[in-house]
């Protein structure tokens, strides 16, 4: 231990996705030899481990459980359950999670509370925090943080002496989805998930996303916004603008003013800027102020002018935020300034080709554009297709000068074999894993 004192931590990094295969094998074999899996099961799955231990997605910590009756005690020892359970390590935990006693899951309630980690002994006031949220008594939970001692969570030391966390970081991914599954639990969920799994789980009333059942009551918009206004500003802006109602997203503008920073410019095309989709949700709910909203507006016009952007007109929502006169000059530029340029577009769309791209395919998102623009004028009754004409006797010029410099793409590289599974990993390491 002197030798090597972070072994007294009981945490090494491992960078797994440099194992070789060998060793893989070996880590897969000691947690079957030495886990408390039967012998019989391990007779079952014996000539499937090489495959495993071959995998891209092979983890030690898959391997442990793998051979633990704790979490793969009902796994049936078939090729595909097998598979599964390395590819999908996270559904299979939660289902463990799922299956534990109240008693349990308050004792991993009482590590997800205070942020994965808790000192030892455990106070009262934590333990009670876990207890109640699960209905069990500070002692019963106190017998069960000794029980899942070295299985789910683990008793660790440092410098400052000992402390309880989780085996494994995903025990706190599984009992967050476990928590997410429950709206009586939304708050503990609240209280101890980290903030970027938040943004991405659940959705304020009034908002419907598919694949998010957690709602989160008005009663808890405190607590939520408490927990999430210090992320990440992209992380955020996608909550604001897609799964946050007006309440929230006011309260979050008011402590975090920077999220409208991204308003004063747009890239193009404008319909992905993320920055757009935001300034859209908060003009739909009334809190987008008019010198942003001008601004839009003439972000817009000066795509159009530029760069024949006109992709604002395919993005949800985003066109209800020109008025009528302001769409009315949107039109009048697409006859006077736009369409009657067409091959200085084309001219200044080639000095930033790559050779390496057919030269045709270049002109596309113009071409569309510009039809896009010809489909507006002909709402107000101007159908001319003079315009679409004329850009395609540019673009057809053009590519012919273009198409003496194309490269080409590289040659497609040869077909991947399966790979071969190592015989000595059949006939050596793993032949004695069921005795």
């Amino acid at each position: 231990m002197s030798s090597l004192p972070v072994l007294n931590k009981s945490q090494v990094v491992i960078d797994v996705h440099k194992l070789s295969d060998a060793e893989r094998a070996q880590i897969l074999y000691n947690h079957l030899k030495l886990g408390d899996q039967p012998a019989n099961f391990r007779s079952a799955i014996k000539p499937f481990l090489p495959s495993l231990a071959m995998r891209t997605d092979f983890l030690p910590e898959t391997a442990r459980r793998l051979g633990s009756t704790f979490f793969a005690k009902n796994l049936l020892p078939t090729q595909q359950f097998l598979t599964d359970f390395f590819a999908k390590p996270m559904d299979f935990l939660k289902e463990t999670v799922t299956g534990l006693s109240s008693e349990c899951r308050a004792a991993i309630a009482v590590i997800f509370l205070n942020g994965g980690k808790v000192r030892s002994p455990v106070g009262a006031a934590e333990l009670e925090a876990g207890a109640s949220a699960f209905g069990v008594t500070v002692a019963a939970v106190r017998d069960e943080l000794e029980a899942l001692n070295g299985s789910v969570l683990l008793l660790a030391l440092d410098e400052h002496g000992p402390y309880w966390t989780y085996k494994h970081p995903t025990i706190s991914d599984a009992f967050s989805a476990y928590l997410a599954g429950s709206p009586e639990l939304i708050e503990i969920y609240l209280k101890g998930a980290r903030a970027e799994t938040i943004l991405f789980e659940v959705v304020c009333p009034g908002e419907n996303i598919q694949g998010a059942p957690l709602v989160v009551p008005a009663i808890l918009n405190e607590l939520l916004v408490k927990r999430i206004e210090n992320v990440n500003f992209n992380y955020l802006r996608v909550f604001m603008s897609y799964r946050s109602n007006r309440t929230v997203n006011e309260m979050l503008i008011a402590r975090r003013p920077d999220i409208l920073n991204g308003f004063t410019h747009f890239t193009v095309p404008i319909k992905d800027d993320p920055d757009a989709s935001l300034l859209s949700k908060l003009h739909r709910q009334g809190l987008l102020s008019e010198e942003h909203r001008q601004n839009f507006v003439n972000s817009v016009q000066s795509a159009l002018i530029e760069e024949v952007d006109s992709s604002f007109l395919e993005g949800p929502y985003l066109d209800d935020i020109l008025n009528e006169a302001e769409m009315a000059e949107y039109r009048r530029s697409i006859r006077e300034d736009v369409f009657p340029n067409m091959s200085t577009y084309v001219d200044s769309l080639m000095s930033s080709w790559d050779r390496e791209y057919p030269p045709e395919d270049h002109f596309e998102q113009l071409q569309n554009s510009v039809s896009r623009l010809c489909d507006i004028l002909a709402e107000e009754g101007v159908c001319d297709q003079t315009p679409v004409s004329n850009l395609a006797s540019a673009v057809k010029l053009a590519v012919w000068r273009m198409e003496d410099e194309y490269q080409g793409a590289a040659s497609a590289s040869t077909p991947l074999e399966p790979p071969k599974i190592n015989s000595t990993l059949s006939d050596g390491i793993f032949r004695d894993v069921d005795e």
